[in-house]
């Protein structure tokens, strides 16, 4: 991920499209601390949205921890929601699966 203001990085994104399945996948979406809550994710996000699209693709999902409040915030106000939660062994906190909803996007 590049700053649109210029050339220095300020995090990366990781996504998957399947567009014979009309599915992509947000595997990761990395911001570097000092560029946080500048508008990046959102950014990053609403590009990796648009592939999808332009792909075919009908449905977003992506993984997050419960704990992880910020992104979960995020995702929310960009009109995810959760489908499915499930416990995980490597951490005490359980992950939330997350996809738009069907009505908003």
């Amino acid at each position: 991920m590049v700053s649109s203001s210029g050339d220095e990085s300020v995090g990366g994104v990781w996504f998957w499209v399947d567009a014979e399945r009309e599915q992509a996948f947000l595997y990761n979406i990395t911001v570097f601390p000092q560029y946080r809550r500048s508008g990046f994710a959102t950014e990053a996000l609403a590009l990796v949205e648009q592939l999808a699209r332009a792909a075919g693709c009908g449905t977003l999902g992506l993984n997050v921890f419960s704990a992880n409040e910020g992104a979960i915030a995020l995702y929310r106000t960009l009109g995810f929601s959760a489908v499915s939660s499930f416990p995980n062994k490597t951490s005490t906190a359980p992950s939330i699966r997350v996809a738009p909803q069907p009505d908003e996007r």
